[in-house]
């Protein structure tokens, strides 16, 4: 083999593992709503502050409502904005963007999506340039 065909492959070679290595991160099994897995694994615990039964039986219900809603419509971008709004009542902020993008893949023009990352980078992780740039797409992106 030549030199430039060892660098041929090489370069084959790491492309293809970047290309798997996105593909697990897009669609590999992680529970908070990249893709893949069950969206709800990890949404038993409350934040401390949330430990009354009655706000613990009012979490459990938006829960519930929320997994009836993914069991009948899976790839309704309404239902990841639910699950983003869910994970956000359960300080998942990194969840809550991810499932809120899912949102945005399924229905590319939907407002909602842009404006929650967009909040969500505002309020819970005072990146006020996300913030800022969400904003900016939701506006541009108005129909």
């Amino acid at each position: 083999m030549t030199t430039m065909t060892k660098k041929t492959y090489s370069v084959i070679a790491v492309a293809a593992l970047a290309v798997i290595a996105v593909a697990w991160w897009r669609f590999g099994s992680a529970p908070d709503g990249r893709g893949g897995g069950d969206p709800f694994a990890d949404l038993n615990m409350l934040p401390k502050y949330q430990s009354d039964e009655a706000t613990r039986q009012r979490t459990q219900a938006e829960i519930d409502g929320t997994k009836a809603l993914y069991e009948k419509e899976p790839d309704s971008w309404n239902t990841w904005i639910a699950i983003g709004n869910l994970r956000a009542l359960m300080e998942d902020y990194p969840g809550a963007i991810a499932a809120y993008q899912k949102s945005l893949d399924i229905q590319p023009d939907n407002l909602l999506g842009y404006r929650n990352i967009a909040a969500i980078y505002k309020y819970n992780l005072r990146d006020f340039s996300k913030a800022e740039t969400y904003y900016r797409l939701a506006i541009n992106n108005k129909p």
